[in-house]
Formats: C-alpha cells, sequence, structure tokens
C-alpha cells in the first residue's frame, strides 16, 4: 500500500482544472470526461545515511539499509515490551510470550520458521531483556522474502492453543529450575535485587519467577499479545544485500493490513529517583566467603553524560588493568577478590564496587576497608589520558566492528530507534566517543561515585 496524501482543492480551482482536461465525444451520444490517471509515486530512495524509513499508516516503523557487500540479510523485529512492563503476578510473562511467538500462525505450520532457516543455512532466535523483546533472522538474500512473509503472520495471525501454552510453560519452568533456582549466587543475586530495588520494575529478574510463569493463563497470553504485539509497537529493520526501495515496497503490501492500536507500555522510573535503602544483607548457601557490593545509581540511556559514563566504564571495569582490584589488593593482601562491574537497564544501572574474603572479618571492618579504597580513587589518579585513549580506540573498534554484520547493524539500529526514537543516532556512536574530554569523564566519577549515595549490600553464607 501507498502512502497518499488526500489534498482538497477550492471549488474554482477544481472547475479549472476540470476546463483543461480533453474531452471526448462518443458520436450521437453524450459527450463524457475522461479524467487522466495519476502519475505513480516517485520511488523511496535512500536519506543521508543510506537507510529507506517509513512508519505505515498503522504504526510499523520500517528502517531498510541496503549493502551489497553484505552476505546475509538480518532482520529483526523490535517490540517495545519487556521484563520491566510485568505486573505483578505476571513476572516471566514478556520472556514466555517469546517462546509463543514461535508458534503455529493461521498460515503456517509450527516449524515452519525454524525449518526455511535451517533449510536454507540461516539461522533464527528470539530474546527478552528488562526493556525489549526482539526476533532476528539471518538468511541468504534469496530466501529472505519468505522470512518477511513469517513476521508479518505471526505479527497478525499467531495461533494460541492450551496445549502449546503448556508446553512452554514447562520449557521455562525448566530453565528457571536448571538455571537461576539451582545456582546459589543466581539465587543471591536475585535476593540481593529484590532487597535494594523492592517495587522497582528492575526489582525482578527478567525469566520471572516459577509461580507467577506455572500460573499463566491462554487468556492472559492472548491479552499481552493484543496489548504489545501490534505494528505501532514494533520496529522492523531489514539490512543485507538487497533493494531498498523494493523492499520497502514489499514491507508495505505485507504488512498493511497488520493491525495497530496497541496499548503503550506502562512507563519505567529512573533509578536515579527511585528511594533505594542505606544498606541490605542477603543470606544464602554459598562457598565460605563474604561478598561486600557498594552500588551506586546511575541515569539511564537518556543522560546527557552517556557517553562519559560509557568510557568511564570502560576505564573502570572493562580493561586489563581494573584500578579498584589495584588499590584494594595493594593494600589488603588477603582479599580474595576486587572488582567493578555495571548492571542495569536503559533507565538507570548500578555501578558496583565488590570485594570478596574470607569469614571472620566484621562488617565494619569490610565497609571500612571498600570506603578507604574509594577515597584513594577519589583523586582520579586511575584516570590518565593515555587509560581514557585506550578506552576510545577499544569502544571505537567495538563499533567499526559491526558494520562488518548485518546483525550487528540491525542491532544498533533497533537500538537507537527503542532508546532515542531515532535510529540515525547509530551512525553517531564513534563521534559521541571521540568528544569525550578527560574533564567529562572526571566530572561524571565525581557526580555520581564520590557525591553519590550507594547502597550497601552485605552477601554472607548461612
Amino acid at each position: 500500500m501507498l502512502l497518499v496524501r488526500h489534498i482538497s482543492a477550492p471549488a474554482g480551482l477544481c472547475l479549472l482544472l476540470l476546463a483543461a482536461v480533453p474531452i471526448a465525444a462518443e458520436e450521437g451520444g453524450p459527450q463524457e470526461e475522461t479524467v487522466a490517471s495519476p502519475p505513480p509515486p516517485a520511488p523511496a530512495e535512500a536519506d543521508d545515511d543510506g537507510l529507506f524509513t517509513e512508519t505505515l499508516d498503522n504504526g510499523l516503523h520500517v528502517i531498510v539499509m541496503p549493502d551489497p557487500e553484505l552476505a546475509v540479510v538480518a532482520t529483526q523485529v523490535w517490540y517495545n515490551i519487556g521484563a520491566v512492563h510485568e505486573p505483578p503476578g505476571q513476572f516471566g510473562m514478556a520472556h514466555l510470550f517469546e517462546h509463543m511467538m514461535f508458534h503455529a500462525t493461521e498460515h503456517d505450520s509450527q516449524d515452519a520458521l525454524w525449518r526455511w532457516h535451517h533449510e536454507h543455512g540461516g539461522r533464527n532466535n528470539g530474546y527478552t531483556n528488562y526493556d525489549r523483546t526482539v526476533y532476528i533472522s539471518e538468511i541468504a538474500p534469496e530466501f529472505h522474502d519468505q522470512v518477511l512473509v513469517f513476521e508479518a503472520n505471526r505479527m497478525a495471525h499467531l495461533t494460541l492453543t492450551p496445549e502449546g501454552l503448556a508446553n512452554e510453560k514447562k520449557i521455562v519452568s525448566e530453565e528457571l529450575r536448571a538455571g537461576s533456582l539451582n545456582d546459589p549466587y543466581q539465587r543471591v543475586m536475585t535476593a540481593a535485587r529484590k532487597a535494594v530495588l523492592g517495587d522497582h520494575p528492575y526489582g525482578h529478574e527478567i525469566i520471572g519467577t516459577l509461580e507467577d510463569v506455572e500460573a499463566a493463563t491462554l487468556e492472559s497470553c492472548l491479552a499481552w499479545y493484543e496489548r504489545y504485539y501490534r505494528a505501532d509497537n514494533a520496529a522492523l529493520v531489514i539490512v543485507g544485500p538487497v533493494d531498498g526501495a523494493a523492499t520497502l515496497d514489499r514491507v508495505r503490501e505485507l504488512y498493511a493490513d497488520v493491525p495497530g492500536g496497541s496499548q503503550p507500555p506502562p512507563p519505567v522510573p529512573s533509578l536515579m529517583d527511585w528511594e533505594l535503602p542505606q544498606e541490605v544483607e542477603v543470606r544464602e548457601d554459598l562457598p565460605p566467603v563474604v561478598d561486600v557490593i557498594t552500588a551506586y545509581p546511575l541515569p539511564g540511556s537518556d543522560s546527557d553524560d552517556l557517553w562519559a559514563l560509557q568510557l568511564m566504564l570502560k576505564v573502570l571495569a572493562y580493561s586489563w588493568v581494573q584500578p579498584f582490584d589495584d588499590v584494594y589488593t595493594a593494600a589488603h593482601p588477603a582479599a580474595l577478590d576486587a572488582s567493578v562491574f555495571a548492571m542495569g537497564g536503559s533507565s538507570g544501572s548500578f555501578l558496583i564496587f565488590n570485594t570478596t574474603h574470607l569469614r571472620g572479618l566484621s562488617k565494619k571492618t569490610t565497609y571500612r576497608w571498600q570506603d578507604a579504597a574509594r577515597e584513594k580513587m577519589a583523586d582520579l589518579h586511575w584516570l590518565t589520558e593515555e587509560r581514557l585513549a585506550a578506552a576510545k580506540r577499544k569502544m571505537t573498534r567495538e563499533e567499526l566492528d559491526q558494520h562488518y554484520f548485518a546483525g550487528r547493524i540491525a542491532a544498533a539500529l533497533g537500538e537507537c530507534w527503542l532508546n532515542y526514537g531515532d535510529e540515525h543516532m547509530a551512525f553517531e556512536h564513534a563521534e559521541h566517543i571521540e568528544a569525550v574530554t578527560l574533564e567529562d569523564v572526571g566530572s561524571a566519577y565525581r557526580r555520581y561515585i564520590v557525591g553519590g549515595t550507594p547502597v550497601r549490600v552485605r552477601i554472607i553464607p548461612e
């Protein structure tokens, strides 16, 4: 379906236009007016970034990036729905329904999508995290059209059955039992997350709880599908050796009748605005060690400090030399481990200082040791031009790497559509990285860490 804007002309202008139209007369009969057919619309053209983009009448946002250098076509459907949008009593629904989306449709058997990729050397999958659910496909270009058909069918014509739901509940329940319920470290992190975040949407695990998964009904799954799996809550991203204009035309044809009218997901509070406890203690059946965590909340992906924080994390947490480990273990050689890492989502995250010790040290002592190490880091001696330059090179290399893989390009475009409402920002990352200065990173550390209010978590064995 082509999108045509209809414009009403004034009556006088209409008469003038009609007067200019040739009139053919039949011999012996009344004269009839013949109006020339309007010229076909101009074919779509790529924008300055090489993208063909359009939002269809039903709200589906389409992003096509042709690249003849790529070997496969990556197709990704990004739904603006994830674990943070689940109400109490439905924890795990986003992940469970991700499984359900691979079931039959009114037009395709349950194994049709998988079989198509298997028979033609492609791959397909899906994943759920806190902020989104994404379905991915990579396949040779000559087999790509059928993937678009499959995706349109399950977006509009998914078939849900009691038998299918029962099977997926068993699968997800076993994932829970084999994973977090069987792993003491996962159990303790789940307990710590809940103790720190309480009722915040990030306070429960993505996979949900065994009780909520087993309580899911066909009615609740259907409601989830009709509420969130609609065209206006999704983006279709296509990257690879395709004809951009022709592919966009094909998408218009296949997806024009997919229903819109989704309900917007509930808003997610920023972690920076959430009331957090000062200290929590978690006990679990762990080896005889004590973990001490000091967690600082950081802003989400809409922060002006985003790139400075990203580079700060590269220097602190994601390099061979970790400054906190150097400072802490130099003062306390008997410590088993000292590390920094981050966890969270689009609405905020935590920068976590973690130390591990053998039992026998008092809470007061472990807190004092951590405080002293962070105080030594407050002078920013660890933040040098050389380390920042190395972090920039690493981030830039990671950004450049993605341009060689269709799936990574599609993921970057989908991420920017979801987080910023503008897929073109995917082409600006290297520019943002290069613009960050030493003062930017130092200012971010002083603002959120030195001047921040942390949460202390002490994890001890039962």
